[in-house]
């Protein structure tokens, strides 16, 4: 009885051992010190980024993710976060509830955009920036573009029938696709939304 001990304590102390060397891993990137759970996070290629979080933070970084200050705590109902591309790094598009913010200077100050149609939908909670020259962001039952980095969105719905979206993506200014809660399309490609 003994020896069945003894080699299940050494198995249960190799297991343990081999758990422990695989933690290793991953390295945790946002201190447990912010009380808030984490929403979204947006990164440029030069190392500049902005995350938000539950309750109204806004974390920064200018060292890919490597250390984070509060930048912020007065966000709140953010719901996406996204860095606007060739942009050195400064620019950043916030979606609300119902609201789209941009920052050129990296979080310091926010302009509230305009919709040129009406809003409808729901909340804003998907967002495809192919370039700086057309970007997109959508709620279940709106897409909606800009040409101006931000400033002003437009609605180019295609028609969707009943169908809510549930995802957007583009790869260029004008080709896209989303995705859709109908019975067996999942995916439809938009191109030239104007």
């Amino acid at each position: 009885m003994r020896k069945t001990y003894t080699h299940f304590g050494a198995l249960l102390l190799a297991l343990c051992l081999m758990l422990s060397a695989r933690a290793q891993d991953l390295q945790k990137q946002n201190p447990s010190s912010f009380l808030n759970r984490m929403e979204d996070v947006a990164m440029h290629s030069n190392g500049s980024g902005l995350a938000i979080g539950t309750a109204g933070l806004l974390l920064k970084t200018t060292d890919y993710g490597e250390n984070w200050s509060v930048y912020s705590e007065s966000l709140n109902s953010t719901r996406r976060i996204a860095a606007i591309p060739e942009t050195e790094g400064q620019s950043f598009l916030l979606l609300f509830s119902n609201q789209i913010q941009v920052t050129n200077d990296g979080g310091a100050t926010w302009t509230t955009s305009t919709f040129t149609d009406p809003y409808e939908g729901g909340s804003l909670s998907f967002r495809s920036l192919p370039s700086n020259a057309a970007m997109y962001a959508a709620n279940p039952g709106q897409i909606y573009k800009s040409v101006d980095g931000g400033q002003n969105w437009s609605s180019v719905t295609p028609d969707l029938g009943e169908d809510d979206l549930k995802s957007l993506h583009f790869t260029s200014e004008e080709i896209g696709w989303c995705s859709t809660n109908a019975n067996d399309r999942w995916w439809r490609q938009l191109a030239g939304l104007q």
